[in-house]
C-alpha cells in the first residue's frame, strides 16, 4: 500500500514538473522582449523583502505597470518612512510619469530596465530585473522611504 500511494504521489510530482519545449521557450522569449520593447508590461507581485525584516507573502492584487512613458504602481510598502505627509501619503500607489528609461541587456536570459519617477510626494528609482522566462525582480530605491524589492512575474 506504502509503495502505491509513494508511486502514485511521484507521478504527479513529474507530470506537475512540465519543462518548456525549445519552441515553447522562444515563444516565451519573444514575448517578453516585445513586451519590454513596447513599453507595455505588468507585473503581478508574489513577495516582498523589506529592507528590514524576513519575505512577506502577496495575498492581494498588487501590480506594476508600464504603458509608453507612464508608470502605474499598487505596490505594498513595508518599512520606514523619513519624510512623509500627514496622515501617511499615497506611499507606493500611484500614477505617474517615467522620467528616464534605459534598457539594457545584462545577461544571456535577463533584460534589466530602469527608470525614475516622481509621485509628487518623493522621488523613486525602480530597476526591474525581467527575464525571459517572464519571472522579474523589482527593485525600487525611494528618496524618502526604505528601499524595497518584490518577486514578481510578467502577465501578458
Amino acid at each position: 500500500m506504502k509503495w502505491a500511494v509513494f508511486a502514485l504521489s511521484a507521478a504527479m510530482l513529474m507530470a506537475s514538473c512540465h519543462t518548456l519545449t525549445p519552441e515553447e521557450k522562444a515563444k516565451q522569449t519573444a514575448q517578453v522582449q516585445q513586451a519590454i520593447a513596447e513599453r507595455n508590461m505588468r507585473f503581478e507581485l508574489r513577495a516582498a523583502y523589506p529592507r528590514r525584516g524576513g519575505m512577506i507573502t502577496s495575498v492581494s492584487d498588487f501590480f506594476l505597470e508600464v504603458r509608453g512613458d507612464s508608470v502605474i504602481s499598487y505596490l505594498p510598502f513595508y518599512g520606514r518612512a523619513y519624510y512623509i505627509p500627514l496622515g501617511g501619503g499615497k506611499g507606493l500607489n500611484f500614477d505617474a510619469k517615467i522620467i528616464d528609461f534605459i534598457e539594457q541587456r545584462v545577461k544571456k536570459d535577463m533584460t534589466r530596465v530602469v527608470f525614475d519617477t516622481h509621485s509628487g510626494e518623493d522621488l523613486y528609482r525602480f530597476t526591474l530585473d525581467i527575464f525571459d522566462n517572464g519571472e522579474a525582480t523589482i527593485y525600487v530605491l525611494p528618496q524618502e522611504r526604505d528601499r524595497i524589492h518584490y518577486d514578481a512575474f510578467l502577465v501578458f
